[in-house]
């Protein structure tokens, strides 16, 4: 009697075996994905920031070397021409301050400037289209210049155009360093001022001013960053000493220290960036 042979069973996947393998493969991809993806967002998010911190601390130091070549002439009291102005206009991100001041010197004009080796005054703001100052689509942080003395008579300040150094810089707010109490008796902080525009401050440099730049974010929607810096101005002394200068024993000049208040202490004193 013959036996019928047999084949040895081939090897392979079924059906559901395939489906199971394709809808495994298909969940490891998209977790891979989003996970490369989610990393790829977040060092963009990172290097934004890192760019824009970089970016304002440029522009902080560009400011804060033209507040430190504030002018003051060392010729007694003087009227009007060479004091400092802040226009406050709001706080926190939506601060649109400006301010002006006398200086001398390349920072915030440039070395090519025909008057930076003159007293020259410059004025800082944060503006856009609506304010009808810059072409500039986007607007940003702005500035202009022009020489103090020199000029025609007809010479106009608003004729001269706002230059936008930043269009990221989305806000702009100065506190000004109080001559009359600089610190809080009790905690020691520092008192700040939101205005300077008496008739007294106008004519003056305060000892230091607190710039807070207010940045776009990296991403549209994303939260506003603001970053802070304190800049001490060194010409402040010479520019409060000349109030007691006439009155001093025989005409003489003031001594160093003593034409503004005092201190109560010496914690939490602003120092000049660096």
């Amino acid at each position: 009697m013959r036996h019928a042979r047999t084949e040895p069973p081939r090897g392979g996947f079924t059906l559901l075996e395939m489906i199971l393998a394709v809808t495994i493969l298909s969940a490891v991809m998209l977790v891979s994905f989003y996970s490369f993806n989610a990393a790829v967002r977040s060092w963009i998010a990172g290097t934004g920031y890192i760019n824009g911190i970089t970016h304002a601390d440029y522009v902080l130091e560009q400011v804060a070397m033209g507040l430190r070549s504030a002018c003051y002439p060392d010729t007694g009291r003087v009227e009007g021409a060479y004091g400092m102005r802040l226009e406050n206009d709001g706080d926190g991100d939506a601060a649109r301050d400006r301010l002006t001041w006398v200086k001398i010197g390349s920072a915030l004009v440039g070395a090519d400037a025909d008057y930076a080796d003159t007293p020259h005054r410059i004025e800082i703001a944060v503006l856009d289209e609506e304010t009808g100052e810059t072409d500039y689509e986007d607007g940003g942080f702005a500035l202009r210049a022009w020489r103090v003395a020199l000029q025609p008579e007809d010479f106009d300040p608003a004729d001269i155009p706002f230059r936008v150094i930043s269009p990221r810089v989305r806000g702009l707010n100065f506190r000004m360093l109080d001559p009359d109490k600089e610190e809080d008796d009790l905690t020691g902080e520092l008192q700040w001022l939101d205005t300077w525009e008496s008739a007294d401050q106008t004519n003056r440099l305060p000892r230091a001013v607190e710039i807070t730049l207010t940045l776009a974010g990296a991403e549209p929607g994303d939260e506003p960053v603001p970053v802070r810096r304190v800049v001490g101005i060194p010409m402040a002394e010479l520019s409060w000493n000349p109030r007691r200068q006439e009155n001093a024993p025989g005409g003489g000049r003031a001594s160093p220290g003593r034409g503004r208040p005092q201190p109560s202490g010496g914690r939490g004193r602003p120092r000049p960036s660096g």
